[in-house]
């Protein structure tokens, strides 16, 4: 098993990936603004291209390129990244917005954090098996209405969350002024 891994490709992609990464974050590494650094991109571009390249002639590729031929893989790994990414970006982005903007507290974002990840816990009972007798093709109406409300319901909420009242934090309050020094002479 382990002497046919693919190993290259797996590096390739994950340079790929890693520099896409940096290319969007990329003031703290490069000190250019993000997404102008264009050393990066390219380098995420042809490492990305080398990996489809590499993965066509592999005899055992890491990832099988003839699976995007079939039309409803193609369809999940799309929905499936953009739910990572989504997923991802709410678990790094909602406590830093309540703690700073809304004031709440560790404990307080935590435990919307857990609602939050207890959710999916809810739709994919329903939307992962068969019940009922309804068939696969009512699931993937469902999904599709979930997947789109879902990304409709977080477009909406960080479009709306610039117009939360502004609550400062006690973490955040302005230093207090230098006290004047007392000298005896």
């Amino acid at each position: 098993m382990l002497r046919s891994f693919d190993r290259l490709g797996v590096c390739l992609l994950s340079v790929g990936i890693a520099l896409f990464v940096f290319y969007t974050s990329s003031r703290p590494l490069t000190g250019v603004a993000p997404f102008q650094d264009l050393t990066l991109l390219i380098g995420a571009v042809s490492a990305l291209i080398a990996f489809c390249w590499y993965e066509r002639r592999h005899t055992e590729p890491f990832v099988n390129p003839a699976l995007f031929r079939n039309r409803d893989f193609s369809f999940a790994a799309v929905c499936v990244s953009i739910h990572i990414m989504l997923m991802g970006g709410v678990g790094f982005v909602i406590p830093l917005m309540v703690t700073d903007r809304c004031a709440f507290s560790a404990p307080q974002a935590g435990a919307l954090l857990i609602l939050h990840a207890g959710a999916p816990l809810i739709t994919m009972s329903y939307l992962g098996t068969e019940r009922f007798g309804i068939e696969l093709a009512t699931y993937r109406a469902a999904f599709t209405f979930y997947l789109a409300a879902g990304v409709v319901g977080a477009a909406s909420a960080f479009g709306l969350s610039p117009r939360l009242p502004q609550v400062r934090a006690e973490h955040a309050r302005e230093p207090a002024a230098p006290r004047a020094r007392v000298t005896t002479s």
